[in-house]
């Protein structure tokens, strides 16, 4: 390339633009046990006609991290409880990412923040998903049990006066 007074510039603009992840777990609901561990996935896909090279990609912490050679898509899995959070960084930008959690089986479905998927395209992208377990905790006296409550009451009151005149008539 040469400029206009015929000076040779052999520089160029060689850029990487990357970005990172974080994904925080939060655990709600009256019966939500803050030790319960949960397996949460993340796939990160290239788009089509592009390459993605899993060697700057950075996971600390991740239970697993692997590529699939046909695809290209890196999968990194974690196992997180109520209050981590987890950060991938190094994510070149035109990556797809796709964040998903196994159904824990106590737990209603899990619930994401709107930023489960997309696109890299940012230096931070962030997302939180949450879990909830409620449990009808059944106190005081219900429609259910509230005949066998009189039954018992009635069978009671008979016993007192069966005895109460049972020593009447002895004296």
């Amino acid at each position: 390339m040469t400029d206009e007074n015929n000076l040779k510039d052999d520089s160029f603009k060689n850029e990487f633009y990357a970005g990172s992840l974080t994904v925080r777990k939060q655990v709600t609901g009256n019966f939500g046990d803050p030790d319960d561990e949960f397996e949460v996935t993340v796939t990160l896909s290239p788009k089509e006609g592009k390459e993605l090279k899993a060697d700057p990609i950075q996971a600390p912490g991740a239970d697993s991290f692997s590529q699939d050679p046909e695809t290209g898509a890196v999968t990194i899995k974690y196992t997180v409880k109520d209050g981590s959070e987890f950060t991938i960084s190094n994510i070149p930008y035109d990556v797809l990412y796709n964040v998903e959690e196994a159904q824990a089986e106590e737990y209603d479905e899990p619930v994401y923040d709107g930023n489960q998927s997309g696109e890299m395209d940012a230096p931070s992208k962030e997302t939180t998903i949450t879990n909830n377990r409620d449990i009808d905790i059944e106190t005081g006296v219900n429609l259910d049990s509230l005949p066998y409550f009189a039954i018992l009451a009635l069978a009671i009151g008979g016993l007192a006066m069966f005895l109460v005149r049972r020593r009447a008539a002895r004296i």
